[in-house]
């Protein structure tokens, strides 16, 4: 229901407040010799708390962004997109083809936003611009169909939530998997400085948390920085924004809603 919605919206942001909180606070003590080795005793658990947690379930709301189609995602990638996503959106557009990980992170993704199977089949057809047509149909477009579970079991799939992105090992040649993670701190820091134009100073702001290995709270941080304009504009800081920090399609939500309000979804999202 609405309310369930509005309660647990609100609770994970107080969750999130207070997790980020108790991070900082660990981190001043880890540096006090009056409470560091009390510390180092117990925060091996505490920085595994994740491990044992489920993965978030995320709905595929029906109707909401229904006019996301394969003309705009490129334009909503650069603004509402996470880091994971852009990158491989990045990847993408250079390489004209994503294999198999890359296609299932990010089309689980794009079904989530609200882009339907027949726009999906025209935006993977049209970035694949190394691959003919029949190769296309005979290796690609099962896959895509299959996604939106008009294939095989006829499973109606769902995004992938953070932890699963988080724990997944690409190969060479693979572009999906968090960024924050994957990257080394130099790749990162040039990957964000050159291809998201990032500040040095913003930059180090969100290295200190990967430094750290809280790659989610890095990516909160480069919310808070992408957004910094919209959010001063209305007066909001990051700890105002109702996310839980830990599915893909939660971020995109959390950035449109910043722009356009819940009740503009739908009709906006073709302006991008």
């Amino acid at each position: 229901s609405k309310f369930s919605s509005i309660i647990t919206g609100k609770f994970r942001s107080f969750l999130n407040h207070g997790l980020v909180s108790a991070q900082r606070a660990l981190n001043k003590m880890r540096h006090d010799p009056m409470t560091a080795d009390c510390i180092a005793r117990v925060y091996h658990i505490i920085d595994g708390l994740y491990k044992i947690t489920n993965d978030p379930s995320y709905r595929v709301k029906q109707g909401v962004n229904a006019r996301v189609t394969h003309k705009n995602v490129h334009a909503l990638s650069n603004t509402h997109f996470p880091l994971c996503m852009q990158s491989s959106m990045d990847h993408m557009k250079a390489d004209g083809h994503l294999k198999h990980g890359g296609r299932m992170h990010l089309g689980l993704f794009l079904k989530g936003i609200g882009l339907s199977l027949n726009e999906a089949m025209i935006f993977w057809r049209n970035s694949f611009s190394k691959v003919g047509a029949d190769k296309f149909n005979k290796n690609y477009a099962y896959n895509i169909r299959h996604n939106y579970g008009k294939e095989g079991k006829r499973i109606d799939y769902t995004p992938y939530a953070c932890h699963k992105i988080i724990s997944c090992s690409p190969n060479n040649g693979d572009y999906h998997g968090c960024p924050f993670k994957i990257f080394d701190a130099a790749h990162l820091r040039q990957y964000l400085m050159m291809h998201k134009k990032m500040s040095g100073s913003d930059v180090d702001g969100v290295l200190r948390f990967v430094e750290q290995n809280h790659y989610q709270l890095a990516c909160r941080q480069f919310f808070d920085v992408q957004h910094r304009a919209v959010m001063k504009r209305k007066k909001i800081q990051i700890d105002g924004v109702e996310s839980s920090w830990s599915h893909p399609n939660e971020y995109f939500d959390a950035s449109y809603k910043l722009y356009y309000g819940e009740e503009q979804q739908t009709q906006n999202a073709a302006d991008e």
